[in-house]
């Protein structure tokens, strides 16, 4: 059985990683990140090794919210 997908924005940040890793422990569900640039942040590539899909582009754009 497929995990449903979650969409978190600011994995990246502080307090976004923390609910990653909250969500991820449930395992539940599949995160899905929106951040700003992926190659800006060092929890980017902890991100990537815990399996959260990650898309650069910004939240509150209507494009890049389609895209992911």
């Amino acid at each position: 059985m497929d995990k449903e997908l979650i969409l978190i924005t600011g994995a990246s940040g502080f307090i976004g990683s923390a609910v990653v890793n909250y969500i991820l422990q449930l395992n539940l569900y599949t995160v899905v990140s929106i951040i700003r640039r992926k190659s800006n942040y060092k929890n980017s590539e902890e991100l990537k090794e815990k399996q959260v899909i990650l898309h650069e582009g910004l939240f509150y754009k209507k494009e890049d919210i389609e895209t992911v």
